[in-house]
Protein backbone atom coordinates (compact mmCIF):
# COMPACT_ATOMS: atom_id res chain seq x y z
CA UNK A 1 0.00 0.00 0.00
CA UNK A 2 1.52 3.33 -0.74
CA UNK A 3 2.06 6.26 1.57
CA UNK A 4 -1.16 8.37 0.28
CA UNK A 5 -2.95 5.22 1.02
CA UNK A 6 -2.32 4.40 3.99
CA UNK A 7 -2.06 8.32 5.69
CA UNK A 8 -5.95 8.40 3.85
CA UNK A 9 -6.94 5.05 5.61
CA UNK A 10 -5.13 6.19 9.10
CA UNK A 11 -7.12 9.50 8.44
CA UNK A 12 -10.87 7.88 8.03
CA UNK A 13 -10.11 5.51 11.06
CA UNK A 14 -9.57 8.31 13.09
CA UNK A 15 -12.74 9.94 11.96
CA UNK A 16 -14.42 7.00 12.76
CA UNK A 17 -12.81 7.09 16.33
CA UNK A 18 -13.10 10.30 16.97
CA UNK A 19 -16.95 10.09 15.73
CA UNK A 20 -17.68 6.92 17.82
CA UNK A 21 -16.40 8.46 20.44
CA UNK A 22 -18.02 11.52 20.52
CA UNK A 23 -21.13 8.96 20.72
CA UNK A 24 -20.04 7.94 23.92
CA UNK A 25 -19.15 11.32 25.66
CA UNK A 26 -23.16 11.95 24.37
CA UNK A 27 -24.61 9.41 26.08
CA UNK A 28 -22.56 9.94 29.15
CA UNK A 29 -23.55 13.77 29.05
CA UNK A 30 -27.40 12.81 28.56
CA UNK A 31 -27.07 10.28 31.79
CA UNK A 32 -27.32 7.41 29.36
CA UNK A 33 -24.29 5.62 29.92
CA UNK A 34 -23.64 2.83 32.43
CA UNK A 35 -19.94 1.22 32.68
CA UNK A 36 -20.37 -2.04 34.46
CA UNK A 37 -17.58 -3.22 36.91
CA UNK A 38 -18.40 -6.66 35.93
CA UNK A 39 -19.81 -8.54 33.31
CA UNK A 40 -22.12 -12.12 33.24
CA UNK A 41 -20.44 -15.07 35.02
CA UNK A 42 -17.79 -12.95 36.70
CA UNK A 43 -17.26 -12.95 40.72
CA UNK A 44 -17.55 -10.52 43.44
CA UNK A 45 -16.43 -11.18 46.75
CA UNK A 46 -18.09 -9.60 49.72
CA UNK A 47 -16.90 -9.49 53.24
CA UNK A 48 -19.05 -10.29 56.17
CA UNK A 49 -18.29 -10.74 59.60
CA UNK A 50 -14.35 -10.77 58.47
CA UNK A 51 -15.08 -13.64 55.84
CA UNK A 52 -14.78 -13.72 52.36
CA UNK A 53 -17.86 -15.02 50.20
CA UNK A 54 -17.62 -15.55 46.50
CA UNK A 55 -21.00 -14.61 44.21
CA UNK A 56 -21.63 -14.94 40.65
CA UNK A 57 -23.13 -12.62 38.56
CA UNK A 58 -26.38 -13.20 36.83
CA UNK A 59 -27.62 -10.16 35.77
CA UNK A 60 -28.13 -6.40 36.35
CA UNK A 61 -30.54 -4.12 36.91
CA UNK A 62 -31.08 0.21 37.23
CA UNK A 63 -31.81 0.51 40.44
CA UNK A 64 -32.23 4.02 40.00
CA UNK A 65 -30.70 7.70 39.43
CA UNK A 66 -26.70 6.61 39.01
CA UNK A 67 -27.19 3.17 41.06
CA UNK A 68 -27.13 -0.50 39.65
CA UNK A 69 -28.20 -3.89 40.92
CA UNK A 70 -25.40 -6.49 40.31
CA UNK A 71 -27.91 -9.78 41.16
CA UNK A 72 -26.05 -12.86 42.24
CA UNK A 73 -26.54 -16.44 41.78
CA UNK A 74 -27.61 -18.47 44.63
CA UNK A 75 -28.91 -15.21 46.82
CA UNK A 76 -31.66 -12.63 47.25
CA UNK A 77 -28.98 -10.34 47.71
CA UNK A 78 -27.18 -8.08 45.17
CA UNK A 79 -24.41 -5.61 44.86
CA UNK A 80 -25.00 -1.85 44.15
CA UNK A 81 -22.42 -0.03 41.79
CA UNK A 82 -23.06 3.71 40.31
CA UNK A 83 -22.94 4.33 36.77
CA UNK A 84 -19.43 4.74 36.78
CA UNK A 85 -18.61 1.24 37.78
CA UNK A 86 -18.12 1.89 41.41
CA UNK A 87 -19.15 -0.81 43.52
CA UNK A 88 -20.73 -0.32 47.27
CA UNK A 89 -18.21 -0.91 50.33
CA UNK A 90 -17.98 -4.39 51.36
CA UNK A 91 -17.93 -5.54 47.37
CA UNK A 92 -14.19 -6.08 46.15
CA UNK A 93 -13.83 -7.37 42.28
CA UNK A 94 -10.72 -9.53 43.49
CA UNK A 95 -9.75 -11.79 46.38
CA UNK A 96 -6.82 -10.12 46.89
CA UNK A 97 -8.76 -6.84 47.22
CA UNK A 98 -11.15 -8.51 49.62
CA UNK A 99 -8.24 -10.01 51.84
CA UNK A 100 -6.27 -6.62 51.91
CA UNK A 101 -9.45 -4.82 53.00
CA UNK A 102 -9.85 -7.33 56.14
CA UNK A 103 -5.67 -6.93 56.77
CA UNK A 104 -6.39 -3.26 56.98
CA UNK A 105 -9.45 -3.83 59.55
CA UNK A 106 -7.60 -6.34 61.24
CA UNK A 107 -4.57 -3.56 62.03
CA UNK A 108 -7.36 -1.54 63.63
CA UNK A 109 -7.61 0.82 60.26
CA UNK A 110 -10.40 1.76 57.96
CA UNK A 111 -11.02 0.80 54.25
Amino acid sequence: MAYAEKTSVSVAKSKEDTEELAKYKTAEEDGRLVVLPVKYGDILYYIYQGEIYEFEVSYFCVHNRNRVEIHLFGTPGYALCTYNGELDEDWYLTREEAEKAIAIVEKGGLI
